[in-house]
């Protein structure tokens, strides 16, 4: 008889020790500690005095507390969900219920060596949260409850799904099964009061029974409310709740883990058999062989995902019971609309809770897609398949093409009644009648149109869909980059996550003071966007909603392209994460992947921007913070393609030179720099394509409707304004930068892009030739340019303000920044300074850039020189001119 937890704890534990991943986990757990604790700082300047310590104190416990408990319910469950199962599949379960080991031993051995990781984050940030406690606001009572509700739910968490594993056959199933019972725990609440409202306010208590509110029990089963409670809800639980609480909690899980040690034999020798006789097609397969799929010659790999990927039963009750249920109520909310209209009136209980599945079908579609994305490879990973699919004659993009589009095909349903509900809404009658307010724009508050409004329905179920391509390249890359199942799972979920609440919380809290800058950054989150179309499309009044409908679609573009580039680059890095020879002999760098997808996003956002700017006009008046702190970052994001260009140039790396005789070598060298400098610059002019249509259309654009205040004296006599007049848009106004310079600035901001690309590809180049390892001139460039292009120009700006704005336009980023203000504004206040700064500076920066390209050129002719005398020289054919001297160097 063996004492302790057996060899399997062992095992796992020095398996776990050894992984790099493990201390990962820890580290991203206190920097979202850190960082939650950064953002609430940044909110708000606290004063000196005890009370303001005492709620930044505070506002620091809900941050931090809130933080960790989300991160625990999502990395416990991945932590067990393939204790079992994944061992099952590939047969090592069977090789360990044949030795001593007996049935305890190997059950409690996975789960406590996989308890340890998670309760290690929970632990290392335990200081982080008792050092707060000095600022005051922070109960330490309280502060101990809630970490002992992070180690009971990480407990349950994790026997739940190793419960779960002993019978489901797929990780993920285990993962979203968990994930549910939490969802359903956190919702039971909610969904309670709101049946109970409904049964009071139409009065269905006689009829139907006595139905009471919400018990206490319903709170305690969301693990937020019962952490929270001390703040939130001061009293409202006492001490027999919270053991109520952890007695529960601590019971389901040892019931668990009981269960787990009773049933894992029995069920593993029995799915043996069962696979043994082999799999059966049920009344579902034999129906779905009738519909229409992909053709098996033209891609075999998403055939055999259109027949592969078949849900099982408990699969099948998860996406009825969350997805068909908020489905269901879609449409049922939408009827709704359509029936009594899209004015908020009393009583309308169903409009009401279509709008609530309306965001919720989308969360729980999401999340579930999240879940799966992974599995579609990691799981022929894990089983050995996708070797043998690696060493068919299929191309690398058929297979990864293949895999995505059988994964996001299930996103396309989720669209379906969150579109249903939004086109409802938007085409409902509306009976109610704003009057214009005195004395404000009359284009403030006019009417959104019907042309409008189905616009926005469609922005909306684009950026469902663009969430869901963007979580499938996620789930996609994760599992081709990462060898655990459950790792690549949890980092897929996490970017769900991350992007669809922490997002939109962070930007809240930061801009709390401008709501309507909050809501723009925070629609890249579609719960954010999906909700402020409700008010899109009820309240229909520009000016409670803005420019939200641009915004919308200028984030979803943005996710799609960023979706579009993740699946590029996973293609590209397939064959050497799994040591397959490439298909393609010549092939695009990783790091040229990366500057066309920064393209392709940067190409996509002016494309929004500009049809914005050609339809609805600019406005030109002074630039506001906001306006002048999105050029800033539109010209920073430039800036950094032009760094990761001049990185890719470095990266060229230096030749091997085989000897040519006579007056080859310069020929060979120059045609070497010329043949690197433009396959680099072919980026640069991949990434000026988004700004040119940009400029172009703010140059271009009419001017949107001005309207002029009129003045009147009051009784005490003072002026207010009392009305507004439409101003003529044909007449200038004064200072206005009339066509034929916006034309002019437009066309000098693409010759800035491109002089300073051609710039930072000599740098690259030269530093190249210069240095005698690549890893060293990869740094230089680096640093040389971000020193040129920031660090110096902001130096210059901090000592004289004034005559930075002529001496600093070397900078790219000071330079664009500088046109596209005048761009936007059409202020002709120092545009002429700026024109002849700008002008000079990319004449002193191209003549800089042909000056260290002839450089190289130089270098590289006496370099392979040198190699001629050294060695006999070889018979190369040049008289194919450029082809041939391309054969004369060998990249490294």
């Amino acid at each position: 008889m063996r004492w302790g937890l057996g060899p399997v704890f062992i095992y796992e534990c020095l398996a776990n020790s050894r992984r790099w991943q493990t201390y990962a986990l820890r580290s991203v757990g206190v920097a979202a500690l850190l960082l939650a604790m950064g953002t609430i700082a940044a909110s708000g300047t606290p004063g000196n005095s005890a009370r303001d310590y005492a709620d930044l104190g505070q506002a620091y416990f809900l941050a931090m507390i809130g933080v960790e408990l989300a991160l625990v319910m999502l990395a416990a469950p991945a932590a067990t969900a393939g204790a079992i199962c994944v061992d099952r599949a590939r047969g090592t379960l069977a090789h360990m219920l044949m030795t001593d080991l007996s049935d305890p031993e190997i059950v409690l051995g996975k789960l406590a060596a996989r308890l340890l990781p998670v309760f290690g984050l929970v632990a290392c940030t335990w200081p982080v949260m008792a050092i707060s406690t000095l600022l005051g606001g922070i109960d330490p009572i309280a502060l101990t409850l809630a970490i002992a509700i992070i180690v009971v739910v990480a407990l349950l968490g994790c026997t739940m799904a190793l419960a779960l594993s002993v019978w489901a056959k797929k990780s993920h199933e285990v993962i979203l099964a968990t994930y549910t019972v939490f969802i359903i725990g956190a919702l039971l609440w909610p969904i309670w009061y709101g049946l109970y409202s409904t049964v009071v306010w139409y009065g269905f208590s006689s009829t139907v029974g006595r139905v009471g509110p919400p018990p206490t029990w319903t709170l305690l089963a969301n693990p937020f409310y019962v952490a929270f409670v001390p703040y939130a809800d001061p009293g409202n639980l006492d001490v027999g709740h919270y053991l109520v609480f952890f007695g529960a909690a601590l019971g389901a899980s040892a019931l668990f883990t009981l269960l787990a040690v009773w049933r894992t034999r029995p069920v593993a020798c029995r799915g043996s058999v069962e696979k043994s006789k082999g799999p059966r097609i049920g009344l579902i397969g034999r129906m779905r062989r009738w519909l229409p799929g992909p053709s098996l010659d033209r891609n075999p790999v998403l055939w055999r995902e259109w027949h592969r990927s078949r849900p099982s039963l408990g699969m099948t009750a998860i996406l009825a019971l969350l997805l068909g249920t908020t489905g269901a109520l879609c449409l049922v909310g939408a009827v709704a609309f359509w029936i009594d209209g899209a004015d908020p009136r009393p009583g309308a209980i169903w409009k009401v809770a279509g709008v609530a599945c309306y965001v919720l079908h989308v969360i729980f579609g999401l999340l579930m897609l999240a879940a799966i994305a992974p599995t579609s490879m990691a799981e022929e990973r894990q089983r050995g398949s996708l070797e043998i699919l690696a060493v068919t004659a299929l191309s690398t993009r058929a297979i990864v093409i293949g895999k995505w589009l059988g994964t996001f095909r299930l996103a396309l349903l989720v669209p379906v009644g969150p579109g249903l509900t939004a086109l409802a809404m938007a085409t409902a009658r509306s009976d109610e009648a704003f009057t214009l307010p005195p004395g404000e724009p009359p284009d403030y508050y006019r009417a959104i149109p019907l042309g409008a409004r189905i616009f926005g329905v469609i922005v909306v179920i684009a950026t469902i869909l663009a969430h869901g391509a963007l979580l499938t390249s996620i789930g996609l890359a994760s599992a081709v980059w990462i060898k655990r199942q459950s790792r690549a799972i949890a980092i897929s979920v996490g970017s769900f996550v991350l992007i669809t609440a922490a997002w939109p919380i962070v930007v809240f809290i930061i801009y709390n003071e401008g709501p309507f800058l909050a809501r723009d950054l925070a629609c890249l989150s579609p719960v954010t966007v999906c909700s402020s179309f409700v008010h899109y499309f009820t309240s229909r009044m520009y000016a409670f909603v803005g420019g939200i409908l641009y915004c919308g679609a200028f984030w979803a573009v943005e996710v799609f392209a960023l979706a579009m580039g993740l699946l590029w680059l996973t293609v590209r890095t397939f064959d050497s994460c799994f040591d397959r020879i490439p298909d393609r002999p010549r092939r695009i760098s990783v790091l040229a992947v990366v500057v066309g997808t920064l393209a392709g996003m940067i190409g996509a956002g002016s494309l929004v921007v500009a049809v914005a700017s050609w339809l609805d006009g600019v406005k030109p008046e002074l630039l506001s913070g906001p306006s002048s702190l999105g050029i800033l970052a539109y010209c920073l994001v430039i800036a950094i393609g032009l760094v990761l260009v001049a990185v890719e140039s470095a990266k060229a790396g230096r030749p091997t030179w085989t000897s040519v005789p006579g007056d080859a070598p310069g020929l060979a060298a120059r045609s070497f720099v010329l043949v690197r400098w433009w396959e680099s610059f072919r980026l640069v002019l991949l990434l000026a394509i988004g700004p040119a249509l940009l400029a172009l259309a703010l140059a271009t654009a009419h001017e949107s409707p001005r309207y002029e205040p009129q003045f009147t004296k009051n009784a005490s006599g003072a002026q207010v304004i009392s009305s507004y007049v439409l101003a003529k848009a044909d007449i200038p106004y004064a200072g206005e930068v009339r066509l034929g310079q916006r034309l002019t600035i437009a066309t000098l901001l693409i010759v800035t892009i491109l002089v300073h690309g051609g710039a930072a590809i000599g740098v690259g180049l030269g530093l190249t030739t210069a240095n005698a390892w690549s890893r060293r001139a990869l740094a230089a460039a680096v640093g040389f340019t971000l020193l040129v292009v920031l660090v110096l120009p902001l130096y210059l700006f901090l000592l004289d303000n004034r005559h930075a704005l002529v001496t600093a336009m070397w900078s790219f980023v000071m330079a664009s920044d500088s046109l596209l203000a005048v761009l936007v504004s059409r202020n002709s206040f120092n545009v002429g300074q700026i024109l002849w700064s700008v002008t000079f500076w990319n004449t002193v920066v191209a003549v800089f850039a042909a000056g260290l390209s002839w450089w190289t050129i130089w270098a590289w002719q006496r370099r392979l020189r040198g190699s001629s005398k050294a060695k006999p020289a070889l018979a190369t054919d040049l008289s194919d001119g450029l082809p041939a001297a391309e054969t004369a160097l060998v990249g490294d």
